[in-house]
């Protein structure tokens, strides 16, 4: 491990103060067509930082401990690793994971305790690590200073969606779906897939520190955690207004009190609406359905929004009355078609794809170690020389990701930016 900073540098954690910059934080502000426009996180909505958090952050400690964080964080996806992937290896390891008692759960949660343990140096509150202030508070950028928009090699983004993605498979695996699961489904939901990627970059294009190519597999696992989701909140006791609403809610971006739909459209009528266009459907960040040049992923959630209602209508006579009749049939149908195992199959074969491309990225890097000693030496070289970065978020070059609408058909990629 490198000599930390404070063997020739006093390190002290930036203090909050009034900046002249733009509030931007990175993300591209400019007026550019959407042609220009990329897929990744510098496109896409972001939290607001809490400036308390920014100050209390020691990013000395920080850099002491992301090696460590990378180690626990292989150790606790490790526990949910399978040796061929098979269906019935799968079925025994979720199982497993259930059990507060089994040996693999047991092993799991010490792993999860030990990776908490160094997880509290990076942040004060929250699920997951959040990557923007992480790097503000090594960099000792304020809240309002934009960040670096390129991949380098001391960023660490790699170790972050790695320490996030340990954090989902376990949460998911080993808690079973009562009230406590759902709300932490529905602030995954809210934030995918940002905790675990940076962005997205086309076919034959080298991926860059935090980024994907696994485009079509991580918005079906969103799909399926939506789905999940949804299954999880309905109740056979709720109206079936009230039902309509919920799947409307959560699958589509429908305004029923539009001037061309009337006053009184709502609950199935207002669903059967929104379902006759699929320019309704609802994405997440960085996965918006409607920004690739087919409407295939756009398509995917109206099928899977009309599946859903479908089963969960299918013993209502008349579904357009809104009557005491139960939803329990149809919602025991719902849960057969999307059963909570397959959607953790699913998640065990999603994060260990994702895994590869994170550890792989690592490697080309140089390994943990080459990126630790790479941020070191960037914090040095800025602290040394910080009027040098004030604008550096206006000469450097995007990351090279590709804009959601090139991401399946685009053959000429931008080229990777190099090295500093």
């Amino acid at each position: 491990m490198p000599c930390s900073l404070t063997c020739s540098l006093e390190l002290e954690p930036l203090s909050e103060g009034p900046s002249e910059i733009p509030d931007d934080d990175g993300r591209q502000q400019s007026a550019a067509s959407e042609d220009e426009e990329i897929s990744d996180a510098d496109s896409a909505p972001i939290e607001t930082y809490s400036q308390t958090e920014l100050q209390i952050l020691d990013p000395v400690e920080m850099e002491s401990n992301l090696e460590e964080l990378n180690a626990q964080a292989r150790r606790l996806l490790g526990c949910f690793k399978t040796r061929t992937g098979q269906r019935d290896e799968l079925q025994s390891l979720i199982r497993e994971s259930q059990d507060p008692d089994s040996r693999q759960r047991q092993k799991a949660d010490d792993c999860r305790r030990a990776l908490e343990d160094t997880r509290a140096v990076f942040t004060r509150g929250g699920e997951y690590l959040k990557l923007d202030t992480i790097l503000r508070a090594f960099l000792r950028k304020r809240s309002q200073q934009p960040l670096p928009k390129v991949s380098r090699p001391w960023r660490p983004d790699d170790v972050i969606c790695k320490a996030n993605l340990a954090i989902l498979v376990h949460t998911i695996m080993t808690q079973s779906f009562g009230e406590g699961l759902v709300d932490d489904l529905v602030s995954l939901d809210e934030s995918f897939p940002s905790p675990f990627v940076v962005g997205f970059t086309g076919p034959g294009v080298q991926t860059q520190a935090g980024y994907s190519a696994l485009v079509k597999a991580t918005f079906e696992f969103a799909l399926n955690l939506r789905t999940q989701l949804l299954v999880g909140m309905l109740d056979p006791d709720i109206s079936q207004k009230a039902a309509a609403e919920m799947i409307q809610n959560a699958m589509l971006n429908f305004n029923k009190n539009h001037d061309d739909y009337g006053d009184d459209m709502e609950g199935i009528q207002s669903l059967q609406t929104a379902l006759l266009d699929n320019s309704h459907a609802k994405g997440w960040d960085m996965l918006d359905p409607h920004a690739f040049k087919s409407n295939e992923y756009a398509d995917m959630i109206m099928q899977r929004t009309e599946e859903i209602k479908q089963l969960l209508f299918s013993d209502i006579e008349n579904p357009f009355d809104d009557s005491s009749e139960s939803l329990e049939s149809g919602l025991t149908k719902l849960r057969e078609r999307f059963p909570q195992e397959r959607f953790r199959r699913h998640l065990l074969r999603w994060t260990s794809s994702r895994l590869s491309e994170i550890d792989s990225s690592i490697k080309r890097l140089g390994g943990i170690d080459e990126i630790v000693t790479a941020l070191e030496d960037e914090i040095r070289q800025r602290l040394e020389n910080p009027d040098a970065y004030n604008d550096e978020h206006l000469h450097q070059a995007a990351s090279p990701s590709l804009e959601s609408s090139a991401l399946a058909t685009n053959n000429n990629p931008p080229p990777v930016p190099a090295s500093r």
